[in-house]
């Protein structure tokens, strides 16, 4: 069970940061393309106020980055909960050194994040889209 667990916590730690990067990463793509005038044809009609300076996004680039900010926080904070410590519960604790394992598991999420947020991620946001849920 340890050595799942240990398995686990890497996968979703790696995967978690590789949310975050995107978070970080695709908004700043996006705003260099994005029009400063409403373009309802493309469907470029949310404003992002970055820094003063307003462009319009798709519905999708909207809901995309709240989505990979709180996943990618939730995610990491959920590897490092899964993840064996050294004491138990309630008490204070100590990460163990991390153990081959994890950072095999952190490899593993780090490969297979890009995979899973442009399948799967495209797809929730789709589905809150298509429902009328734009963030």
């Amino acid at each position: 069970m340890e050595i799942a667990r240990t398995l686990a916590g890497g996968f979703l730690y790696g995967y978690g940061v590789v949310s975050g990067l995107c978070w970080i990463v695709l908004p700043q793509l996006w705003l260099n393309t994005a029009p400063n005038k409403p373009m309802p044809a493309l469907g470029l009609v949310y404003a992002y106020n970055n820094h003063g300076v307003t462009n319009y996004l798709s519905a999708f680039q909207t809901t995309s980055e709240p989505l990979l900010l709180a996943s990618g926080a939730m995610i990491v904070f959920l590897g490092f909960s899964t993840t064996p410590k050294t004491s138990p519960i309630g008490q204070v604790s100590e990460q163990r050194p991390r153990s081959p394992l994890f950072w095999w598991g952190m490899g593993a999420g780090v490969v297979l994040a890009p995979a899973i947020i442009a399948v799967l991620g495209s797809a929730i946001v789709h589905a809150l889209n298509d429902n009328g849920i734009v963030l």
